[in-house]
């Protein structure tokens, strides 16, 4: 019934089948071959345009065309889309954090903190919405508000690799690493490459104009021997950045 994110709900409502439980296990392995889903985020973005144009301002349209054209680095238009769907749909806070993540991605990091802050109001208890503006607060907000939120969603979900690193971060950046540090400990249980996870941390940060936190990141990553090339190199740029010293050990 529809030609992208087909459900059979009402295919078996129709049919006067109603649905079961199984106790089947279904594993999905996620997106495996690059350039096969390119092509194909490609031809769903074409069907989901030509849905849109179908159903007029549909919430369940523009959703959908919304986050196929942010998979496709059409930052802009998805934003825009977002923008429509906002007055239709009564989850605001799943476009809020949608929006975020596109304003980060385009480094739009004052724009990406005031639409965050709508999500985490909306829904405080949600812990995307808290991680999420917990990550903007870092980049372009206040990191005292970030270290309340994160400490408070970690004690509810402890198991949470993300909001981990960013407390691990936020510690630091108060000054705090004995602390940070603990939370780095605590990460190498739940992450078999702790260097990779730090990475994108790291480089966001140093893109936000903030390459002495990035510094503070990095320095604390290598002296837990969390390090490769990757690591050593955006260590010198942003040492760079900062009229730094670089440190022997890591050269």
């Amino acid at each position: 019934m529809n030609p992208v994110h087909e459900l059979v709900e009402s295919s078996l409502k129709a049919l006067g089948i109603a649905p079961k439980d199984l106790d089947v296990p279904v594993h999905h392995y996620g997106k495996l071959d690059t350039k096969k889903d390119k092509i194909k985020g490609e031809e769903y973005y074409v069907l989901g345009r030509k849905k849109l144009e179908e159903t007029g301002e549909n919430a369940a349209a523009l959703r959908e065309l919304a986050i196929q054209a942010g998979g496709l680095q059409k930052f802009d238009e998805a934003l825009g889309l977002w923008q429509r769907a906002l007055p239709l749909i009564t989850d605001q806070e799943t476009a809020y954090l949608n929006m975020a993540s596109l304003y980060l991605q385009m480094d739009r990091f004052s724009e990406a903190l005031a639409v965050s802050r709508k999500a985490f109001e909306r829904k405080p208890g949600l812990k995307e919405a808290v991680c999420n503006n917990a990550l903007c607060e870092l980049y372009a907000g206040d990191v005292e508000r970030a270290v309340r939120g994160l400490e408070k969603l970690l004690a509810a979900e402890p198991e949470y690799p993300s909001a981990r690193i960013m407390l691990a971060i936020a510690y630091l950046f108060q000054g705090n690493k004995e602390k940070g540090i603990a939370q780095f400990l605590r990460l190498r249980i739940m992450s078999s490459n702790l260097a990779e996870a730090i990475l994108p941390f790291a480089r966001k940060l140093a893109g936000a104009g903030r390459p002495e936190y990035a510094l503070l990141l990095l320095d604390a990553a290598i002296e837990q021997r969390a390090v490769n090339d990757e690591i050593l190199a955006l260590r010198r740029e942003c040492a760079g950045l900062v009229a730094h010293p670089i440190s022997p050990a890591v050269l």
